[in-house]
């Protein structure tokens, strides 16, 4: 049981790290599975744009893992517009320095570092027999 009880809590840790956005320029269809969603570079012919999509990765520590919950993100934000696949255009890292100051009896403590994001954007779309 603590087994699941940590997986669960990591699976919901995980998922609450990661904001999207979206923008729907044609048509809903119903909601997709987002695992089965395929992610591409380039506009496959006879595809149809379903709307813009927009993810960032909240947890800060830079690195694949971030990279993996953004798509996710991207992923469900594509899913529910009902797509089946994501037409990757922007990824981006994003890094911002915070600064951080605890006061003590002798003074303080100043601590100061960088956390990293993953931005992604691209546009969902519907690939006919796919």
């Amino acid at each position: 049981m603590p087994a699941r009880l940590l997986a669960f809590c990591l699976a919901v840790l995980l998922t609450a790290c990661a904001t999207g956005s979206v923008i729907v320029t044609g048509d809903r269809r119903p909601p997709t599975n987002p695992s089965q969603i395929k992610i591409v570079f380039q506009m496959p012919p006879d595809s149809d744009v379903i709307g813009m999509i927009k993810a960032q990765s909240l947890l800060g520590i830079g690195g694949q893992t971030e990279m993996d919950i953004a798509l996710q993100e991207l992923r469900e934000q594509a899913a529910s517009l009902g797509a089946n696949t994501i037409v990757l255009t922007q990824t981006t890292e994003k890094s911002e320095p915070w600064y951080s100051f605890t006061p003590t009896e002798k003074g303080g403590t100043f601590s100061s570092g960088t956390n990293e994001y993953e931005y992604l954007q691209g546009f969902a779309i519907f690939v006919p027999g796919r």
